[in-house]
């Protein structure tokens, strides 16, 4: 009997994905709770970097207009 790639894969992952699930479930708390942490503080700092990547992406936009309107001075 033949069976498709996909269906070996499917045969072999679906094992894995419950290996998986289980080890996740063995984990210390206190690390549960050191990963939440950093999660936070990280989510934190790509809040706060969106404006700096906001007033970049102005200015280059900028540029380009300012070099267009002038290049045709």
């Amino acid at each position: 009997m033949k069976f498709s790639k996909q269906t070996v894969a499917g045969l072999v992952l679906a094992p894995l994905a419950l290996l998986a699930t289980s080890a996740h479930a063995a984990i210390d708390p206190a690390v549960d709770a050191a990963f939440t942490s950093m999660q936070t503080d990280s989510l934190a700092m790509i809040g706060k970097g969106w404006p700096i990547l906001a007033a970049i992406t102005v200015a280059f936009i900028g540029v380009k207009i300012f070099k267009r309107v002038a290049g045709k001075v």
